[in-house]
């Protein structure tokens, strides 16, 4: 009986959008950006305008410190699709950590028609509360949404780095403040934690 050879792995080139977008997931996973890209090019290829693709290319350009391309892939994504909240989220902490709040507030009104117990509700609130240093309101706001986000850990996981990342800018301020009085302290909402929350994509 003639032996049946090994099958090869298969070409993107055979495989059709969903295939790709599933291993440019996977890829991501991983930490393989570049295999992500791949991915998520071959799949635009097949399907332009599908903003799940376009959100997750944002998604990789942002790993990859290119923020402005990431905006852009973000913002074309939420033109595809109003009701892609995730993205409206990622979108408006792109615009805060780089110092553009109003266009972060922008980014999030169509959160703001969520459930009042929506988890991306109540972290888009907690965000807008720790740019007005409403630290109380902060914590409170970011706690009751990792509580009721019950289908994105790694985002509840990017959430509590977050609160941790406030706690030591702001324990470094205070010590500052008693040793070096007049001199200007951290800010917690820094753009130093830009990369922070681009974790995560689910479908909604």
């Amino acid at each position: 009986m003639p032996e049946i050879p090994p099958s090869l792995p298969p070409s993107p080139d055979n495989l059709d959008a969903e295939e790709l977008l599933h291993l440019a997931l996977r890829a991501s996973e991983a930490d393989d950006t570049a295999g992500a890209l791949s991915f998520l090019k071959q799949a635009l290829l097949q399907q332009p305008a599908d903003a799940r693709l376009h959100y997750l290319m944002g998604i990789q350009h942002a790993h990859l410190g290119m923020y402005d391309r990431a905006v852009r892939e973000i913002e074309h994504a939420v033109k595809l699709d109003t009701t892609l909240h995730t993205a409206h989220f990622q979108l408006g902490l792109l615009h805060m950590t780089s110092g553009r709040m109003t266009e972060a507030s922008r980014a999030w009104q169509p959160l703001g028609e969520l459930a009042e117990n929506d988890a991306l509700r109540l972290f888009k609130s907690a965000l807008e509360h720790l740019a007005l240093d409403e630290f109380d309101l902060f914590y409170e706001s970011i706690r009751r949404g990792i509580q009721a986000n019950v289908a994105n850990a790694a985002l509840n996981g990017d959430m509590e780095r977050l609160m941790q990342q406030v706690k030591s800018a702001r324990d470094v301020a205070a010590s500052t403040s008693t040793s070096s009085a007049g001199e200007p302290t951290p800010h917690p909402a820094s753009p130093s934690g830009r990369h922070v929350l681009l974790n995560a994509y689910r479908k909604e």
